[in-house]
Protein backbone atom coordinates (compact mmCIF):
# COMPACT_ATOMS: atom_id res chain seq x y z
CA UNK A 1 0.00 0.00 0.00
CA UNK A 2 2.68 2.30 0.89
CA UNK A 3 4.80 1.73 -1.93
CA UNK A 4 1.42 2.12 -4.28
CA UNK A 5 1.18 5.51 -2.57
CA UNK A 6 4.58 6.33 -2.84
CA UNK A 7 4.43 5.83 -6.92
CA UNK A 8 1.00 7.89 -7.28
CA UNK A 9 2.32 10.95 -5.09
CA UNK A 10 5.79 11.06 -6.91
CA UNK A 11 4.37 10.35 -10.75
CA UNK A 12 4.44 13.78 -12.77
CA UNK A 13 1.09 15.36 -13.01
CA UNK A 14 -1.03 14.75 -14.52
CA UNK A 15 -0.81 11.46 -12.58
CA UNK A 16 -2.14 8.38 -14.54
CA UNK A 17 -4.99 7.65 -13.34
CA UNK A 18 -4.14 3.52 -13.20
CA UNK A 19 -1.74 4.52 -10.52
CA UNK A 20 -4.88 5.91 -8.39
CA UNK A 21 -6.59 2.62 -9.29
CA UNK A 22 -3.55 0.76 -8.37
CA UNK A 23 -3.38 2.37 -4.95
CA UNK A 24 -7.65 2.58 -4.19
CA UNK A 25 -7.01 -1.57 -4.89
CA UNK A 26 -3.39 -1.81 -2.26
CA UNK A 27 -6.11 0.19 0.20
CA UNK A 28 -8.70 -2.09 -0.04
CA UNK A 29 -6.34 -5.09 -0.10
CA UNK A 30 -4.88 -3.93 3.39
CA UNK A 31 -8.41 -3.07 4.74
CA UNK A 32 -9.38 -6.87 3.91
CA UNK A 33 -5.33 -8.29 5.49
CA UNK A 34 -6.35 -6.52 8.79
CA UNK A 35 -9.84 -7.76 9.58
CA UNK A 36 -7.98 -11.54 9.39
CA UNK A 37 -5.66 -12.86 12.16
CA UNK A 38 -2.80 -11.73 11.73
CA UNK A 39 -0.52 -13.38 14.89
CA UNK A 40 2.13 -15.59 13.76
CA UNK A 41 2.28 -18.67 15.61
CA UNK A 42 5.48 -19.72 16.66
CA UNK A 43 7.10 -22.94 18.44
CA UNK A 44 5.80 -22.35 21.88
CA UNK A 45 2.51 -21.56 20.65
CA UNK A 46 1.89 -24.74 18.25
CA UNK A 47 2.73 -26.73 21.57
CA UNK A 48 0.28 -24.67 23.41
CA UNK A 49 -2.35 -25.63 20.36
CA UNK A 50 -1.23 -29.10 19.94
CA UNK A 51 -1.46 -29.68 24.20
CA UNK A 52 -5.02 -27.81 24.37
CA UNK A 53 -6.14 -29.91 21.37
CA UNK A 54 -4.82 -33.42 22.20
CA UNK A 55 -6.89 -33.00 25.95
CA UNK A 56 -10.05 -31.99 24.11
CA UNK A 57 -9.66 -35.04 21.83
CA UNK A 58 -8.82 -37.37 24.95
CA UNK A 59 -11.66 -36.56 27.25
CA UNK A 60 -13.76 -37.05 23.68
CA UNK A 61 -12.34 -40.34 23.39
CA UNK A 62 -11.59 -41.48 26.96
CA UNK A 63 -14.66 -40.33 28.62
CA UNK A 64 -17.31 -39.10 26.38
CA UNK A 65 -16.30 -42.25 23.18
CA UNK A 66 -17.07 -40.07 20.82
CA UNK A 67 -14.02 -40.75 18.53
CA UNK A 68 -11.77 -43.97 18.41
CA UNK A 69 -8.87 -42.14 18.54
CA UNK A 70 -6.68 -39.24 19.60
CA UNK A 71 -5.17 -38.19 16.20
CA UNK A 72 -3.39 -34.98 17.87
CA UNK A 73 -1.23 -37.24 19.50
CA UNK A 74 0.60 -38.20 16.55
CA UNK A 75 1.79 -34.28 15.04
CA UNK A 76 5.02 -34.27 15.40
CA UNK A 77 6.23 -30.27 16.07
CA UNK A 78 9.56 -29.30 15.78
CA UNK A 79 11.83 -29.04 19.43
CA UNK A 80 11.14 -26.49 21.48
CA UNK A 81 13.11 -24.27 24.76
CA UNK A 82 11.64 -21.57 25.77
CA UNK A 83 13.59 -18.42 25.22
CA UNK A 84 15.51 -17.33 28.19
CA UNK A 85 15.23 -13.80 29.42
CA UNK A 86 18.47 -11.60 29.03
CA UNK A 87 19.12 -8.09 30.04
CA UNK A 88 20.21 -4.80 28.40
CA UNK A 89 23.45 -4.57 29.20
CA UNK A 90 25.37 -1.74 27.76
CA UNK A 91 27.21 -3.80 25.29
CA UNK A 92 24.02 -5.27 24.07
CA UNK A 93 22.57 -2.07 24.12
CA UNK A 94 25.38 -0.58 21.98
CA UNK A 95 25.02 -3.92 19.39
CA UNK A 96 21.58 -3.09 18.94
CA UNK A 97 21.72 0.50 18.13
CA UNK A 98 24.12 -0.21 15.53
CA UNK A 99 22.62 -3.07 13.99
CA UNK A 100 18.77 -2.97 15.13
CA UNK A 101 19.30 -6.56 15.98
CA UNK A 102 17.72 -8.24 19.62
CA UNK A 103 20.63 -10.27 21.52
CA UNK A 104 17.35 -12.34 22.19
CA UNK A 105 13.85 -13.22 21.66
CA UNK A 106 12.70 -11.94 25.25
CA UNK A 107 14.94 -9.09 26.39
CA UNK A 108 14.68 -7.61 29.90
CA UNK A 109 15.17 -3.86 31.36
CA UNK A 110 18.13 -2.84 33.93
CA UNK A 111 16.44 -0.86 37.15
CA UNK A 112 18.25 2.04 35.88
CA UNK A 113 16.56 1.62 32.48
CA UNK A 114 12.80 0.97 33.94
CA UNK A 115 13.66 4.11 36.22
CA UNK A 116 14.10 6.39 33.06
CA UNK A 117 11.33 5.38 31.81
CA UNK A 118 9.13 6.18 34.32
CA UNK A 119 10.67 9.49 34.88
CA UNK A 120 10.06 9.91 30.82
CA UNK A 121 6.23 9.21 31.24
CA UNK A 122 5.58 10.48 34.41
CA UNK A 123 3.29 13.32 32.78
CA UNK A 124 1.36 10.72 31.02
CA UNK A 125 -2.09 9.57 31.70
CA UNK A 126 -1.62 6.01 31.79
CA UNK A 127 1.38 6.52 34.41
CA UNK A 128 -0.38 4.99 36.87
CA UNK A 129 -0.87 1.79 35.04
CA UNK A 130 2.66 1.99 34.01
CA UNK A 131 3.72 2.40 37.36
CA UNK A 132 1.34 -0.32 38.96
CA UNK A 133 2.91 -2.68 36.34
CA UNK A 134 6.21 -2.20 36.88
CA UNK A 135 5.85 -2.35 40.90
CA UNK A 136 3.82 -5.12 41.59
CA UNK A 137 4.00 -7.07 38.31
CA UNK A 138 0.66 -6.90 36.64
CA UNK A 139 0.32 -8.62 33.38
CA UNK A 140 -1.15 -6.03 30.23
CA UNK A 141 -4.37 -7.52 30.53
CA UNK A 142 -4.85 -7.59 33.94
CA UNK A 143 -3.91 -4.00 34.33
CA UNK A 144 -6.30 -3.34 31.42
CA UNK A 145 -9.06 -5.77 33.06
CA UNK A 146 -8.30 -4.43 37.12
CA UNK A 147 -12.28 -3.69 38.55
CA UNK A 148 -12.73 -1.06 41.49
CA UNK A 149 -14.96 -3.71 43.17
CA UNK A 150 -11.39 -5.12 43.15
CA UNK A 151 -9.47 -2.78 44.60
CA UNK A 152 -9.23 -1.82 48.22
CA UNK A 153 -8.30 1.38 48.65
CA UNK A 154 -8.81 1.23 52.41
CA UNK A 155 -6.17 -1.35 53.04
CA UNK A 156 -4.36 -0.48 49.82
CA UNK A 157 -4.32 -4.08 47.97
CA UNK A 158 -5.90 -5.35 44.86
CA UNK A 159 -7.27 -8.76 43.67
CA UNK A 160 -6.32 -9.65 40.61
CA UNK A 161 -8.74 -11.91 39.32
CA UNK A 162 -9.68 -11.83 36.04
CA UNK A 163 -7.90 -10.26 32.60
CA UNK A 164 -8.94 -8.84 28.74
CA UNK A 165 -7.91 -10.60 26.17
CA UNK A 166 -7.13 -9.64 22.59
CA UNK A 167 -7.13 -12.01 19.42
CA UNK A 168 -7.56 -10.26 16.13
CA UNK A 169 -8.50 -7.16 18.09
CA UNK A 170 -11.33 -8.63 19.62
CA UNK A 171 -11.58 -8.33 23.45
CA UNK A 172 -13.09 -10.78 26.07
CA UNK A 173 -12.82 -11.38 29.74
CA UNK A 174 -10.63 -14.35 30.88
CA UNK A 175 -9.32 -15.44 34.32
CA UNK A 176 -5.41 -14.80 34.67
CA UNK A 177 -2.61 -17.10 33.17
CA UNK A 178 -2.33 -20.81 35.68
CA UNK A 179 1.26 -19.62 36.41
CA UNK A 180 0.14 -16.58 38.87
CA UNK A 181 -3.66 -17.13 39.00
CA UNK A 182 -5.57 -15.28 40.82
CA UNK A 183 -3.92 -13.30 43.65
CA UNK A 184 -3.93 -10.39 45.64
CA UNK A 185 -1.22 -7.73 45.71
CA UNK A 186 -0.50 -5.46 48.78
CA UNK A 187 0.51 -1.91 46.77
CA UNK A 188 3.24 0.19 47.79
CA UNK A 189 2.80 3.60 49.46
CA UNK A 190 3.52 5.25 46.12
CA UNK A 191 1.30 2.90 43.75
CA UNK A 192 -1.81 3.27 46.52
CA UNK A 193 -1.18 7.17 46.67
CA UNK A 194 -1.34 7.20 42.47
CA UNK A 195 -4.33 4.82 42.47
CA UNK A 196 -5.99 7.29 44.96
CA UNK A 197 -5.29 10.13 42.72
CA UNK A 198 -6.62 7.99 39.52
CA UNK A 199 -10.00 7.55 41.08
CA UNK A 200 -10.32 10.96 41.47
CA UNK A 201 -9.58 12.59 38.15
CA UNK A 202 -11.74 9.62 37.26
CA UNK A 203 -14.61 10.58 39.34
CA UNK A 204 -14.03 14.23 37.92
CA UNK A 205 -13.66 13.10 34.01
CA UNK A 206 -17.22 11.53 34.36
CA UNK A 207 -18.66 13.79 35.85
CA UNK A 208 -17.47 16.39 33.13
CA UNK A 209 -18.29 13.61 30.32
CA UNK A 210 -21.81 13.54 31.60
CA UNK A 211 -22.08 17.16 31.68
CA UNK A 212 -20.90 17.25 28.13
CA UNK A 213 -22.84 14.75 26.79
CA UNK A 214 -26.08 16.09 28.87
CA UNK A 215 -25.30 19.48 26.74
CA UNK A 216 -24.64 17.90 23.28
CA UNK A 217 -25.50 14.39 23.37
CA UNK A 218 -24.81 14.08 19.58
CA UNK A 219 -21.39 14.58 19.95
CA UNK A 220 -20.65 13.06 23.11
CA UNK A 221 -22.56 9.83 23.99
CA UNK A 222 -23.15 8.50 27.00
CA UNK A 223 -20.87 7.71 29.97
CA UNK A 224 -19.62 3.63 29.77
CA UNK A 225 -19.89 2.70 33.16
CA UNK A 226 -17.20 -0.24 32.83
CA UNK A 227 -16.21 -0.13 36.24
CA UNK A 228 -12.24 -0.97 35.29
CA UNK A 229 -9.65 1.08 36.91
CA UNK A 230 -8.06 2.41 34.08
CA UNK A 231 -10.50 4.23 31.31
CA UNK A 232 -10.82 6.42 28.86
CA UNK A 233 -12.56 9.75 29.68
CA UNK A 234 -15.44 8.15 28.62
CA UNK A 235 -15.27 4.84 31.12
CA UNK A 236 -14.36 2.67 27.99
CA UNK A 237 -11.49 0.20 29.12
CA UNK A 238 -8.30 0.06 27.32
CA UNK A 239 -7.84 -1.95 24.71
CA UNK A 240 -4.55 -4.18 25.58
CA UNK A 241 -3.19 -3.78 21.94
CA UNK A 242 -3.82 -0.10 22.52
CA UNK A 243 -1.91 -0.15 25.45
CA UNK A 244 1.30 -1.85 23.79
CA UNK A 245 1.61 0.46 20.82
CA UNK A 246 1.33 3.27 23.44
CA UNK A 247 4.21 1.70 25.33
CA UNK A 248 6.38 1.22 21.97
CA UNK A 249 5.64 4.11 21.01
CA UNK A 250 6.82 5.54 24.15
CA UNK A 251 9.96 3.03 24.12
CA UNK A 252 10.76 4.82 21.11
CA UNK A 253 10.58 8.41 21.68
CA UNK A 254 12.45 7.93 25.17
CA UNK A 255 15.37 5.67 22.39
CA UNK A 256 14.83 3.07 24.75
CA UNK A 257 15.47 -0.71 24.32
CA UNK A 258 12.95 -2.69 23.12
CA UNK A 259 10.90 -4.88 25.42
CA UNK A 260 7.49 -6.56 25.94
CA UNK A 261 5.26 -4.63 27.96
CA UNK A 262 3.92 -8.00 28.95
Amino acid sequence: CEAAHRAWKQAPKPRPPELRQSWNAAKENLREARRKPRYITGPGAQLKLKNELSAALDYAQNTEKLISDNWAKYVVLPKYTPPKPLVWTDERVAHWRETGEKPGAVMVWTAEQTGAFLDGVAEHRLYPMFHLMVFRGTRRGESCGLPWRETDMTLGTVHISEQLVAASYDVWEDTPKSDSGARTIRLDSQTHQLLKFWRRRQQTERAEWEEKHRKKPKKYGPYVDSGRVFTWEDGRPYHPEYLSQIFNRLVQKLDLPPIRLH
